[in-house]
């Protein structure tokens, strides 16, 4: 999977060359508070600065806390029906996905996993793929 090439508002935010797909995440040495997305402006929980922050890739999925399937959406990005997902990844740190498959099973609790699915193709028709959350039976 290393060629894999994600959609552009996806490039800095995952690690598409491992099996899972993995979040680019972040520690805070000092504190132990784990964030997303990785940034290097200083820990929001204890103050240190940008030298205590290590990148630290997130597990590749948690459990569904919530969900909302969007019906009419303007947007040229994604095409409705979709369901956006919060999904625990570890205690303390929720982030906001896409699901695939069916959104019937996003139900609280439910296990989720990250997964690289198509998008379609960039300009010079090289396929593009984008990180969503499947949710396990």
């Amino acid at each position: 999977m290393p060629d894999v090439k994600l959609i552009p508002s996806q490039t800095d935010l995952v690690d598409a060359g491992v099996v899972p797909p993995r979040l680019r995440g972040g520690e805070c040495t000092r504190c132990g508070l784990r964030f997303f997305p990785y940034q290097t402006y200083g820990c929001e929980r204890c103050g240190a600065a940008a030298d205590a922050l290590s990148p630290a890739p997130l597990r590749p999925g948690g459990s569904v806390f919530n969900g909302a399937t969007v019906r009419v959406h303007a947007g040229e990005d994604i095409r409705a029906p979709f369901t956006v997902a919060t999904v625990l990844l570890e205690p303390g740190l929720a982030v906001r996905g896409v699901l695939s498959g069916d959104s019937r099973r996003a139900v609280p609790g439910a296990r989720a996993v990250m997964a690289l699915v198509p998008a379609g193709t960039d300009a010079d028709g090289n396929p593009l793929h984008e990180l969503r959350f499947e949710v396990s039976a």
